[in-house]
C-alpha cells in the first residue's frame, strides 16, 4: 500500500451524519490524539449507509476499519487478554491469530505504535485487565512519547498517530489515574442508539419481517409499524432490535401488526402465553367489575368509577397515548389518596383479582420501610462491591419473576425523597436499571400508590414557653366529598411541590389521582354488619358454636362503632375488638371446648364498666350458652 492519503470525502465516511459521533471524532482527531478509550455500548451494532442507499449495521471493529482505511491504514491488530490472542482485522489468507501473553503484548506495543507501518491497535475486553498490570503505566507513558507519522497527501503533508484504542465495558473500569491530564488521550462513552437511529433500523427490520412472513405492506403501513417498533425499543441496542425481528420471524403467532407483542416477548416472555392483557375474558370482567368491587370497597362509588376508567384505558393499551413513549410506560398508574381505613388497599387487591384472577399477583411494598436514603438498595439492589449485591433488589426481583402484576406502594409519602426519584424513570420510560446493571421493564404491570396526604397537617404551637408540633385534621368525616376532594388534592400538590420539591413526579401522576371519601353512617352500618358476620363465622370455625346477638347488644355495638368515623372501616374493626371480641373471648375462656361444641352462644348485653371507655377492659358482655 502506498504511503499516500487517498481522496477522502465527507460523504464516504460521515454520510448523512449516520456514522456515530464517536467514530466521526476518531476520524477528526487522528492527527492529534494517540489513544482512544471507548466504553459503554461497545458490543452493539452500528448503523451505516450501504451502497443501495439503505441502511445496515456493522460491528464496532468494522466501523473502526471503515474510518481508518480512509486514511491509508493497512490493518487493525486486536489483542484479546482473555483468550491471550492477537489477530489482525480485516482477516485474510495472509494473516492469522497468534497466542500472546499480556507481558509479551506489553513489550511489543511500543514498537508497533511508534513504527512506520500504518496500523491501529485495539485492546479488547480491557475491563478484565488488572489495574496493577504493567500494561497501563507503559501505555500511559506511550500516549505522550509516541510521535505522529508524516505522510504525503494529494495536496499537503498530514501527520497521523498509530492509534491505540481501548474497549472497556464501562467508564468505571478504567484505572482512575490513567491518562490524567494527558491531552493526547480521548475518552468517549458510547451511548445507546437514539430514536432516529432506532427508526432507521426498525424500518429495515420491518422490511425484513414483511419478506420473511410473506406479508406485503405499503409505505405508510411500514412507517407506522416502524414508529411503533422504535418507540417500544427505547433503551434497546440495535443488536437487540435485530434479535426482536428474528424472534418475530420464527414465531407462528406474531404478524406485522403485532410488532409491539414481539417487543414485549423480548422484554417479558412469550406474549401468547399467560398474558392477561390478551385474554378474551378480560374486557368482560372489567366491564362487570363495578358491582363486584363495590361489594368489597363500600361507599366509594366515585373512586371506584374513576379507578375503573383508568383501568379500562390500560386494558385498551391507551395509557399515555398522547406521548411518543406510551408503549413503554406501565399499563396503568393509580394514586389512591384519602382517609385511613376507607378501602384504598382493598381496592388495589380487588383490581388485582379482576385483572389477573390471582390474588398473589399483587406485589406490595410498605414504603414506611424505605424512609432512609440508602433504602433504595433494597428496591434496586446494592451497587457492586457492597453487601447484598449478588441478591439483587426486592422490586427488581419481583417484577422480573412476575412481569404481569399489580405493584402496590403503600403510604408512599413515608418513603425518602431520594427513593421517590427512582419512580420518575419507571413512570416515564417503564424501565429501570438494577444495581447489577440489568434492565427490568414495567410495561406490563399496573402501579398503585396509596397515601393519606391532605387529611392531617402539622402546626406549631406555643405551649409552656416552648414550641411544639401538633397534628391537626384538615378535614373530618362530617365534611362533604367536594371538600375532602379539594383539600386532599391541595395537600398532595403542596407535599410534592413544597416539601419534596419534586413537582416533576406529581406531573408524572397527572390525572391518575383518585380521592376516597370518609365513610358515612349508612356505609358504616354495612361494614358493621359484614364484620359481625365475619366474627360469627370465626366462632363457628373455631368452636363449632353459633353466635347470636340480642337486639339491644347489636344496637349498643352499632352506636359505639359510629361515634367517630374518622378512621373508617379499620376504626369500626378496632371498636368491635374492644367492645365485643375481647370481652367475649374472656367469657368463652371460662368454658371447656366440649362445653361450647354445637351450642349457641347468645350475647344478651354489652355494657361499659368505666366512665372513659379508653381501653379493652372497659367493656363486659353477658352471655348464655345453650
Amino acid at each position: 500500500m502506498s504511503n499516500t492519503v487517498p481522496n477522502i470525502t465527507t460523504e464516504e465516511v460521515m454520510n448523512d451524519r449516520i456514522t456515530p459521533r464517536w467514530a466521526r471524532d476518531i476520524y477528526r482527531l487522528l492527527p492529534i490524539k494517540s489513544q482512544y478509550i471507548l466504553s459503554g455500548n461497545i458490543r452493539d451494532s452500528f448503523l451505516i449507509k450501504n451502497d443501495s442507499c439503505g441502511y445496515q449495521t456493522v460491528s464496532l471493529l468494522e466501523l473502526l476499519w471503515r474510518v481508518l482505511q480512509s486514511y491509508g491504514f493497512k490493518r487493525i491488530e486486536v489483542y484479546d487478554p482473555i483468550g491471550m490472542v492477537m489477530q489482525a482485522y480485516p482477516p485474510d489468507s495472509s494473516t492469522s491469530q497468534s497466542q500472546m501473553l499480556l507481558t509479551e503484548f506489553t513489550n511489543k506495543i511500543t514498537s508497533k505504535l511508534d513504527g512506520q507501518d500504518r496500523i491501529a491497535m485495539v485492546i479488547d475486553f480491557a475491563s478484565r485487565i488488572a489495574h496493577n498490570d504493567n500494561l497501563f503505566p507503559v501505555c500511559d507513558k506511550l500516549a505522550t512519547r509516541v510521535t505522529a507519522k508524516v505522510i504525503q497527501g494529494d495536496t499537503k503533508e498530514i501527520s497521523f498517530y498509530n492509534p491505540l484504542i481501548w474497549l472497556f465495558n464501562k467508564d468505571g473500569d478504567i484505572p482512575p489515574w490513567y491518562g490524567k491530564d494527558n491531552h493526547r488521550l480521548y475518552r468517549q462513552e458510547i451511548p445507546r442508539p437514539d430514536l432516529d437511529q432506532r427508526l432507521k433500523i426498525a424500518d429495515t427490520n420491518i422490511a425484513f419481517l414483511s419478506k420473511r412472513l410473506g406479508q406485503d405492506i405499503d409505505d405508510e403501513s411500514r412507517k407506522a409499524y416502524s414508529k411503533i417498533f422504535a418507540g417500544m425499543s427505547d433503551g434497546f441496542t440495535l443488536s437487540e432490535m435485530s434479535d426482536v425481528a428474528k424472534l418475530a420471524a420464527i414465531s407462528k403467532n406474531i404478524e406485522l401488526h403485532d410488532i409491539d407483542d414481539a417487543v414485549r416477548s423480548y422484554k417479558t416472555g412469550d406474549p401468547t402465553l399467560d398474558n392477561p392483557w390478551k385474554s378474551g375474558e378480560l374486557r368482560k370482567r372489567i366491564n362487570n367489575a363495578d358491582e363486584a368491587i363495590n361489594k368489597q370497597v363500600r361507599g366509594q362509588q366515585t373512586a371506584v368509577r374513576h379507578a375503573l376508567d383508568i383501568l379500562k384505558r390500560s386494558v385498551m393499551g391507551l395509557t399515555g397515548a398522547q406521548t411518543s413513549s406510551s408503549n413503554n410506560r406501565p399499563r396503568g398508574v393509580l394514586f389512591l389518596a384519602g382517609p385511613t381505613g376507607v378501602g384504598k388497599t382493598e381496592l388495589a387487591k380487588s383490581l388485582t383479582y379482576q385483572l389477573f384472577q390471582d390474588n398473589d399477583a399483587i406485589i406490595r411494598f410498605d414504603m414506611s420501610e424505605f424512609s432512609q436514603e440508602h433504602s433504595d438498595a433494597r428496591l434496586l439492589g446494592a451497587p457492586p462491591g457492597y453487601v447484598g449485591y449478588e441478591g439483587g433488589g426486592e422490586l427488581v426481583n419481583a417484577i422480573r419473576q412476575r412481569p404481569f402484576s399489580l405493584l402496590l406502594f403503600d403510604e408512599i409519602e413515608k418513603a425518602n425523597g431520594k427513593i421517590l426519584d427512582k419512580f420518575l424513570q419507571i413512570l416515564e420510560d417503564g424501565r429501570i436499571t438494577s444495581g447489577k446493571g440489568e434492565t427490568v421493564y414495567f410495561s406490563e404491570c399496573i402501579i398503585v400508590f396509596t397515601s393519606n396526604l391532605g387529611i392531617m397537617r402539622e402546626e406549631q404551637e406555643l405551649e409552656g414557653g416552648r414550641i411544639v408540633v401538633k397534628t391537626k385534621p384538615v378535614v373530618t368525616w362530617e365534611d362533604d366529598y367536594a371538600t375532602v376532594n379539594k383539600e386532599v388534592r391541595a395537600g398532595i400538590t403542596a407535599h410534592f411541590n413544597t416539601v419534596l420539591k419534586r413537582p416533576e413526579l406529581l406531573n408524572r401522576l397527572g390525572n391518575n389521582i383518585v380521592v376516597f371519601d370518609f365513610i358515612n353512617p349508612e356505609v358504616a352500618d354495612e361494614i358493621y354488619g359484614i364484620m359481625i358476620d365475619t366474627i360469627s363465622e370465626r366462632i363457628v370455625s373455631e368452636h363449632h358454636s353459633k353466635l347470636v346477638l340480642s337486639d339491644s347488644a347489636k344496637e349498643f355495638l352499632r352506636c359505639g362503632c359510629k361515634v367517630d368515623l374518622s378512621h373508617g372501616g379499620r376504626g369500626i374493626g378496632n371498636c368491635l375488638e374492644t367492645m365485643l371480641i375481647n370481652p367475649l373471648a374472656r367469657e368463652l375462656f371460662k368454658f371447656e371446648p366440649q362445653q361450647l361444641k354445637n351450642k349457641t352462644v347468645t350475647v344478651t348485653n354489652v355494657h361499659s364498666i368505666s366512665a372513659t371507655g379508653a381501653d379493652a377492659e372497659s367493656y363486659e358482655v353477658e352471655i348464655q350458652v345453650g
